[in-house]
């Protein structure tokens, strides 16, 4: 698999969020990164490469077709420009899961410069490192200042709504 971006923080980006994924997935995952973005040689792109499969950074294998069906459970496709998205929808575009906050017809520009609108998704429950700008659901666990904490509530995740400063959002494990 290769992924081909216009600039590195994107393709970075990319590389991160498969590291993220396989890191909550995968069994006997135990890379310290998935893999390092390259540019191309002219220079106009960056190029995001799938490490070889018996590379241990892969983990155990899992069954694709049972991954992808999950996904699709949950998601669609973003619709074309021009056509209506829908509150609390979640949509794939360009590899990411997002989740439209305001129902309205889409734009032509790109969602990330919307972050009212939209706002990234990690569908996870295990416990992973709290992020500013996550919607979390309640049941879900981040660590903070290495210490677990639990949402009580969906919310978006943000720096004045620290886990360790908001009981009535986050409780301690």
């Amino acid at each position: 698999m290769i992924a081909i971006f216009s600039n590195q923080i994107d393709a970075v980006a990319y590389a991160n969020k498969i590291h993220d994924y396989l890191k909550s997935n995968r069994p006997g995952y135990n890379a310290e990164r998935w893999c390092i973005p390259e540019q191309s040689s002219d220079g106009t792109m960056w190029m995001v490469k799938a490490p070889v499969e018996h590379d241990n950074r892969i983990g155990n294998r899992i069954d694709n077709v049972v991954e992808l069906t999950k996904a699709i459970a949950k998601t669609e496709p973003i619709p074309e420009v021009g056509r209506p998205l829908q509150s609390g929808k979640f949509y794939l575009h360009k590899g990411d899961v997002i989740k439209c906050q305001v129902s309205e017809n889409r734009a032509d520009a790109e969602l990330i410069n919307f972050p009212d609108k939209f706002k990234f998704f990690r569908d996870v429950k295990e416990r992973l490192k709290w992020k500013e700008g996550e919607v979390v659901e309640p049941g879900w666990q981040r660590i903070h200042n290495d210490q677990p904490f639990e949402a009580l509530k969906e919310h978006e995740t943000d720096i004045k709504i620290l886990p360790e400063n908001k009981p009535d959002y986050w409780k301690a494990k």
